[in-house]
């Protein structure tokens, strides 16, 4: 898929924002859950004025475990000690 890159900031501007799974978690504080909260703020209206994200259409969601550049047995290991490291915590 094409992504046209808009250099000219003014032009930039009127592009729509997106919220990547960083943002949306800034954007629950501040304005509070989307699923209803009574925030001060409208919640689409941040996102048009501060998203830093912005493009013609919104970006593909990128596949959990994508950018993780480990072999499959390292990456068990580590998720291994992670649970144990967890369940230690739980029990102290």
């Amino acid at each position: 898929k094409y992504k046209e890159v808009v250099r000219c900031r003014d032009k930039r501007r009127t592009m729509p924002g997106h919220a990547c799974e960083h943002c949306v978690k800034f954007i629950d504080a501040v304005c509070g859950p989307a699923d209803g909260g009574d925030g001060v703020f409208d919640r689409d209206k941040m996102i048009m004025d501060c998203s830093r994200h912005r493009a013609n259409h919104s970006p593909d969601h990128t596949p959990d475990g994508f950018w993780e550049l480990s072999f499959a047995d390292e990456i068990a290991a580590r998720k291994e000690g992670e649970e144990d490291l967890q369940r230690n915590m739980m029990d102290n």
